[in-house]
C-alpha cells in the first residue's frame, strides 16, 4: 500500500469538490494522468466503432455505383416499344436505388453523428478534468504559499474553498487578526492579492481599526473592497 505524509496546513472548509474522494491516497498528477488516460481510451473505442460504418458506406456507394453504371443497347430484334420499356423500367430501378442509397446514408450518418456526439462528451470531460487540475493546483500553490511565508502562516487560520465539480474554484480566507474574511475570489494571482492584503494591513487597518469591516474583498486588480 501507499504511504502518504500529512503536510501541516490551515484548516480547508467549504464545498469544494476535488478529482479525487477524500481517502484518494497519492499524487494528484497521478490522479489526473491516469483519469485523462481512461477518457481518451473512450474515444479511443468510439472511433472503432465508426470504422464499421464507414465501410457500410463505402458498401453502399459501391452499390449503389453498379446499379447506376448499368446501360441497355437495343438489339436488332428489340421493337422500339420494348425497348423503352425496358429503358424505362432501369431508369426506375435506378431511381430507387438512389432512394434507397440516401435513406441508408442518412442513418449511417446518424450513427457516426450520434457517435460524435458522444465523443464530444467525454472531450468535455477531458476539459473539465484540465479545468479542476488546475484549480487543484492553485490551492495547493495557496496553501504553499501561505506555508512557506511566516507572515502568512502565522496569520492564516482557515482556507474557505468553494466549487469543484465543473465549478472554478473561489477562494477564501479567515485571518487571525480582526474578525473579517477576506475574499480572493478565483485563483488567478493569488500572489499579488496576497501582497496587496499585506499591504493593506500595513497601511490601511493599522491605522482605520481591525473591526471596521467584516469582508475584505480582493477579487478585483488593484482594488481592494471593504463593507
Amino acid at each position: 500500500a501507499k504511504e502518504c505524509n500529512a503536510v501541516s496546513v490551515p484548516v480547508i472548509t467549504g464545498g469544494y469538490k476535488p478529482l479525487f474522494s477524500p481517502s484518494y491516497c497519492g499524487y494528484a498528477y497521478e490522479h489526473v494522468r491516469d483519469t485523462l488516460a481512461s477518457l481518451e481510451s473512450v474515444v479511443a473505442d468510439l472511433e472503432e466503432r465508426k470504422v464499421p460504418i464507414y465501410a457500410k458506406m463505402v458498401e453502399e456507394r459501391r452499390a449503389l455505383r453498379k446499379v447506376t453504371s448499368e446501360r441497355i443497347k437495343k438489339g436488332l430484334f428489340v421493337s422500339d416499344n420494348e425497348y423503352e420499356l425496358i429503358t424505362t423500367a432501369l431508369k426506375m430501378r435506378k431511381s430507387e436505388a438512389r432512394a434507397e442509397y440516401y435513406t441508408k446514408l442518412r442513418s449511417l450518418n446518424k450513427e457516426v453523428a450520434n457517435i460524435s456526439q458522444q465523443q464530444e462528451e467525454v472531450h468535455h470531460s477531458e476539459e473539465l478534468v484540465r479545468h479542476a487540475a488546475a484549480d487543484f493546483e492553485a490551492l495547493v500553490d495557496l496553501l504553499r504559499t501561505i506555508n512557506d511565508n511566516r507572515f502568512w502562516r502565522a496569520e492564516v487560520v482557515q482556507v474557505v474553498a468553494s466549487g469543484g465539480d465543473g465549478k472554478p474554484l473561489q477562494l477564501a480566507v479567515v485571518p487571525r487578526s480582526g474578525r473579517f474574511t477576506v475574499d480572493l475570489g478565483t485563483t488567478e494571482r493569488i500572489a499579488e492579492k496576497l501582497a496587496t492584503l499585506e499591504s493593506f494591513y500595513h497601511r490601511g487597518l493599522d491605522m482605520i481599526g481591525w473591526s471596521k469591516y467584516k469582508e475584505i474583498s480582493l477579487r478585483y486588480r488593484g482594488q481592494v473592497v471593504c463593507r
